[in-house]
């Protein structure tokens, strides 16, 4: 059973016929959910590598008279259709099977897109954009599976939502904000085509002269041109590396102002604005018009009933749902975030007893203590939040929405989602595990852990001969290699433009390689004596007598060891993103093991790790490597 307390709704607030969600109901519910291979993750790391892998392989457009190179509108808005159908394929499968296979072909076969790229490249993204649309098509069919089987478990039996719901109105925040970001990115386009209109004009007055190539900039961005019947070097902006020496190009010339008729106007920099709200705000636009219709559809009709327990994520603050026979909280089935929505008290009158027999006094006592409650959340003082009974109105399906009613502050209280409906595999990583909840601030900081992780940790562990150790997993090491492929980026670019900023590189380089190189190699390993710790630089040991706490802090693995600072692995890699592939956090893990050996001594190894077994820092290698690449760019600079 679980320790928390249990709040249970009164049955005058479970309407007639409301049947209960047990935990062989969600178990199907949750088994008939996407298969693995459909998550949108894969898709859109698919589409993103072949599309940029397309985009390299498209030959450069080279200008001239006859094919000047003129603002590519049509271009921006395919870019555009195809950041929406990567937004669309992550967030709303629905919509992205109607147009995911239209706006792809249209991508893949104009010539403004990626008509012009390498066969063998065009070939994967159609072959990325039919795994997209197969996983999309693929989780909406099992999104209508598990309504239909929330349908049968709930039964024949209809209720309306409570009369406070009607006032709710669902997406209006997203709508203001789409609709702010889609008008500046229409002003935007508005004035980059303006511009292009300008220049036009400007090019229909100016004379058209054949000028000879002088001289070329050496930064590639201007020419410089000897007009008819003149000496003096004139400069234009153009492609330097297009134009030889020595070449003759068509140049307008209108009083001071010049250009080459092969580059009008690039309306380049508007597009990009364009594109940097336009996106964002079409995307704002259909979240707003989904939820807005979800919710309608929640009220609109009479609603299938579920009786379920429900608890606060202290991790995120979702409300989690489970089976109504698993007081332990063993199994999540499905999470979402809600808003309460307050009874229309305006016909009450205060003088007069409540429906169960409460003063007015009583009742505002229960709204002082409700506010106390709030507050001590709020201040991160609360004890771990309770168990709640509730009735959840709908029949759940991921990305739907759901009402709750259920006991909050004191009394029932209607709750409306106010996000997608997410199945419990896919919020908490772990489709068998119960959310842990985060521990109050004041308790982390000494040490005491949540008892039943120690306990589930002690029982996977059990007793051991040999040296425990756990290290970076695959997801930590990717993180690690796409921070160093940064740096080495970062560094490339700071070293071309001189060595005037390179003094200022090499000092902070320690702080920006530890972080990748303990994302790449941090090991821990449990001995007979204690923990061996390997971080970016050195190897650290810390007795077993001498440690006192250890905590999992953001992406850091902290130890506290006696009154001497505390020792860091910082860090250890994307914990959300390992959860939201489906995998539990290695860092979590070790930690929850780790306090596990400490309170348990009987489950320490028996035996000494040899120093093979710490495994090796490689931030030196790493530092080295780049410091090397610093001094031969000094040297032959």
């Amino acid at each position: 059973m679980s320790d928390r307390p249990f709040l249970p709704l009164p049955s005058g607030h479970i309407p007639d016929g409301t049947r209960d969600w047990r935990a062989g109901d969600a178990r199907r519910w949750l088994d008939a959910g996407p298969a693995r291979w459909s998550r949108p993750w894969w898709a859109v790391l698919a589409l993103l590598a072949t599309c940029f892998w397309a985009i390299a392989s498209t030959p450069v457009p080279v200008c001239s008279e006859s094919t000047p190179c003129g603002p590519a509108w049509t271009g921006t808005w395919l870019a555009g259709l195809a950041l929406l159908q990567l937004y669309w394929v992550w967030r709303l499968p629905d919509l992205a099977r109607l147009t995911l296979a239209p706006a792809g072909l249209l991508c893949v076969l104009s010539d403004a897109a990626l008509g012009r790229a390498e066969g063998p490249a065009r070939v994967a993204v159609l072959l990325a954009l039919g795994f997209a649309l197969l996983g999309t098509i693929h989780r909406v069919a099992a999104h209508h599976r598990q309504q239909r089987l929330a349908l049968d478990v709930a039964g024949p039996a209809r209720h309306a939502l409570p009369p406070e719901a009607a006032g709710f109105g669902r997406g209006r925040l997203s709508l203001a904000v789409g609709s702010v970001l889609l008008a500046a990115g229409a002003l935007a386009g508005w004035q980059g085509a303006r511009e292009v209109a300008d220049d036009e004009a400007r090019a229909d007055r100016a004379t058209v002269l054949r000028a000879e190539v002088a001289r070329q900039d050496e930064d590639g961005s201007e020419i410089a041109v000897l007009l008819p019947g003149e000496e003096e070097e004139r400069v234009v902006e153009a492609y330097a590396e297009d134009y030889p020496v020595g070449s003759e190009v068509a140049v307008l010339v209108d009083g001071d102002r010049l250009g080459l008729v092969a580059e009008p106007y690039d309306a380049f920099g508007w597009q990009t604005l364009m594109l940097l709200l336009g996106v964002p705000g079409l995307a704002f636009l259909g979240n707003g018009l989904d939820g807005r219709l979800r919710a309608h559809g929640l009220r609109a009709a009479p609603l299938p009933t579920l009786r379920v327990l429900v608890a606060e994520s202290r991790e995120n603050g979702r409300t989690v749902v489970y089976a109504v026979d698993d007081p332990a909280l063993a199994r999540p089935v499905l999470s979402f975030t809600s808003l309460a929505v307050p009874a229309d008290t305006d016909d009450v009158d205060e003088g007069h007893e409540g429906s169960e027999g409460e003063s007015s006094e009583e009742r505002r006592a229960a709204a002082r203590a409700a506010l106390e409650d709030a507050a001590a959340i709020l201040k991160g003082e609360d004890e771990v939040p309770p168990v709640r009974e509730g009735v959840l109105y709908g029949a759940p399906r991921p990305g739907g929405e759901l009402a709750l009613v259920a006991d909050a502050f004191g009394e029932p209280m209607l709750e409306l989602s106010t996000s997608p409906v997410r199945p419990a595999r896919e919020d908490t990583g772990d489709r068998g595990r119960s959310p842990q909840p985060r521990p109050r601030r004041s308790r982390r900081r000494a040490g005491v852990v949540d008892a039943s992780a120690a306990e589930a940790a002690a029982a996977r562990l059990g007793p051991s001969t040999e040296p425990l150790s756990w290290s970076a997993g695959a997801v930590s090491r990717g993180v690690g290699f796409f921070l160093l492929f940064a740096q080495l980026g970062m560094v490339i670019t700071v070293l071309s433009d001189g060595p005037g900023l390179s003094w200022v590189l090499l000092l902070g380089l320690p702080v920006f390689v530890g972080a990748s190189a303990t994302a790449l190699c941090w090991r821990i390993t449990a001995d007979r004596q204690g923990l061996w710790v390997t971080g970016a630089w050195r190897v650290r040991h810390i007795p077993w007598e001498r440690l006192t706490t250890v905590r999992h802090e953001g992406d850091d693995i902290r130890f506290g060891v006696g009154n001497d600072p505390a020792i860091a692995l910082s860090f250890t890699g994307a914990a959300w993103l390992e959860r939201r592939l489906g995998h539990r956090p290695r860092a979590v893990r070790a930690v929850e093991e780790i306090r596990a050996l400490h309170r348990g001594p009987e489950l320490r190894p028996a035996r000494d790790a040899r120093p093979a077994d710490h495994g090796a820092p490689i931030g030196p290698v790493v530092l080295g490597v780049i410091v090397l690449a610093w001094v031969t760019q000094l040297l032959l600079g």
